[in-house]
């Protein structure tokens, strides 16, 4: 049986300066405040064009998404594989613009 309590289990593929990143992001999407605050100003980067990939990349994104590419995601699922970690690709297209 899954025990999806165990964060051991979730987080023993990550380094030390993995396990601080994740922390401080998990800290912060945790205060309310910041949320609105950043959506609001995302919302309104996005609505005048500004880019937010050199801010959103390696911080959020970095930290819930494996990849943009397949080969991109192969790498990151080898690499949990070898924790014992499975993975499951999802394609998704959120954002954009018919």
């Amino acid at each position: 049986m899954m025990d999806f309590n165990n964060t051991a289990i979730a987080f023993k593929s990550k380094n030390k300066k993995g396990l601080n990143k994740a922390h401080f992001l998990y800290r912060v999407l945790a205060r309310k405040g910041l949320m609105k605050c950043g959506q609001a100003m995302t919302k309104f980067a996005m609505a005048i064009r500004f880019p937010v990939n050199w801010a959103v990349k390696p911080t959020i994104y970095s930290l819930f998404v494996g990849g943009e590419t397949i080969p991109d995601c192969i790498k990151t699922v080898r690499h949990l594989e070898k924790f014992n970690v499975r993975a499951i690709l999802d394609y998704s297209v959120e954002g954009k613009e018919a």
